[in-house]
């Protein structure tokens, strides 16, 4: 009894012993100097003597290497993961990995997630979101491929944020499908690539496409700027009668302004007359278009027009933002759902003011952005537009959706529209990137844009 008594004392001295002249001495040694070459001298030391380590020393001797920056720490633990003596450690290792993945460490995180299905978790997901890499975009590019995974809107914009191009086939195959297939057209038109313009131009180009107004809405980021000029100029010839290809192409036209040469202003002049006397509440001055049609430069006023003026045959395009709101009979049906006050602060003269204050000049282009995407979502089916459309009927208390339809319609001109939509979103998702995240999708916003109004949510509550 005495004798094991002995043993187990020295043991015991023994593991204190380690901790504190080996692990402790080698921290102290690592933090006093700046030499890289002596800092991997020491870690290399260190693992060297992995195979002393006791059992209840394990733990600490790994966070050794995890908590040390640099790529040879990261390939100690890679091995000190496949050593049969620290397989108590290998799942804090590889969460390790997945959290701080980079080059060094990305094939190693990858393979094993390739080989074993199980160690793909929704938290782990979580982080490879999180990482916001092509590293990330990869490993789950493979999980998709693998069926263990299925692409969403969060993984979208992971492969749109990062330009991970090997994503496109699984993109354009989730459009054939019907699914994401405004997330996934975005995504494709910031992949500069070949094979993506070329998805682009024959979208915009098939007039039986079901989604060609989405290709035509792209067409103007392809590298080929002269071929996306024609294609829109093709629409203004051939498909004038259709109102919302029309709006789309003078967008997109917009867009690559800077790219027109003499001979297409001299065509598009042409055009343009005929589009305004086809659609004569089309707001073409605000278009730098509009330099083509009249000699001096145009100052855009605001253009005080009643509602049912701004409601006439043109609904894609803007009506504009500063119109006085008139009385909305529907409104007077409807339950009373916020204080006088609110209601007030967020009419559209005060919400141009807002956006004013927020962006400056560019404020009255950015709500032009979000009231024509409104316009679009009152007839479509799209995620997106069921989005929008239950954040009016949690806001408004109303379930009719031909209801809910005709608010839309009226766009930015409806009292407290984008109150509602800021309102609910902030309620569906707790993380402020998801937020900005769906802001920037739902309204066509740079990235700035939707995490300045995420920040400065409380101006429209």
């Amino acid at each position: 009894m005495k004798h094991n008594f002995v043993i187990l004392f020295l043991f015991l001295l023994y593991c204190r012993t380690f901790a504190e002249n080996t692990i402790s001495n080698n921290e102290k040694q690592f933090l006093e100097t700046e030499d890289i070459s002596k800092q991997e001298t020491i870690i290399n030391e260190m693992y060297l003597k992995k195979d002393q380590v006791p059992e209840n020393q394990k733990d600490e001797f790994v966070n050794f290497f995890m908590n040390k920056d640099l790529d040879i720490a990261k390939e100690k633990l890679q091995e000190l993961y496949y050593d049969p003596n620290f397989s108590n450690q290998k799942e804090n290792i590889f969460q390790y990995s997945v959290k701080n993945l980079n080059e060094s460490n990305f094939s190693f995180v990858r393979e094993e997630l390739k080989q074993h299905e199980e160690f793909y978790t929704p938290d782990v997901k979580e982080e490879l979101l999180k990482s916001q890499s092509k590293e990330s975009a990869a490993i789950l590019l493979d999980q998709i491929y693998l069926g263990r995974e299925n692409l969403d809107s969060e993984i979208i914009f992971l492969f749109k944020q990062t330009q991970y191009v090997e994503s496109l086939p699984v993109l354009i195959n989730s459009i054939e499908n019907h699914n994401y297939v405004e997330e996934s057209f975005s995504a494709i038109s910031e992949f500069r690539v070949e094979e993506a313009d070329n998805f682009l131009v024959n979208v915009a180009t098939d007039w039986n496409y079901p989604y060609r107004d989405l290709g035509i809405t792209y067409l103007y980021k392809i590298d080929n700027k002269p071929l996306a000029i024609r294609i829109y100029k093709d629409v203004l010839k051939n498909q004038i009668q259709k109102p919302t290809l029309v709006a789309l192409s003078l967008k997109g036209l917009d867009q690559i302004f800077d790219y027109l040469e003499e001979i297409d202003k001299k065509e598009l002049k042409v055009l343009l007359e005929q589009v305004q006397f086809l659609y004569p509440d089309l707001p073409l001055k605000e278009f730098r278009l509009s330099s083509i049609l009249y000699k001096e430069p145009i100052s855009i006023k605001p253009n005080h027009t009643n509602k049912e003026e701004s409601k006439k045959k043109f609904e894609p395009i803007k009506k504009d933002i500063e119109t006085k709101n008139p009385k909305q009979e529907v409104q007077k049906k409807q339950e009373k759902i916020s204080k006088p006050q609110q209601t007030r602060q967020n009419n559209p003269r005060d919400l141009q003011n807002k956006f004013q204050s927020l962006f400056g000049e560019e404020g009255k282009q950015i709500l032009i952005k979000i009231n024509n995407a409104l316009l679009t979502y009152a007839d479509s089916n799209s995620e997106k537009a069921k989005f929008v459309q239950k954040s009016y009927e949690v806001c408004y208390r109303v379930n009719d959706q031909e209801k809910i339809r005709q608010f839309l319609k009226q766009g930015l001109l409806l009292n407290n529209s984008f109150r509602c939509i800021v309102k609910y979103v902030d309620e569906q998702y707790t993380r402020n990137d998801l937020k900005i995240f769906m802001l920037q999708e739902l309204f066509v916003l740079k990235r700035k844009e939707a995490e300045i109004l995420v920040k400065n949510k409380q101006k429209f509550f």
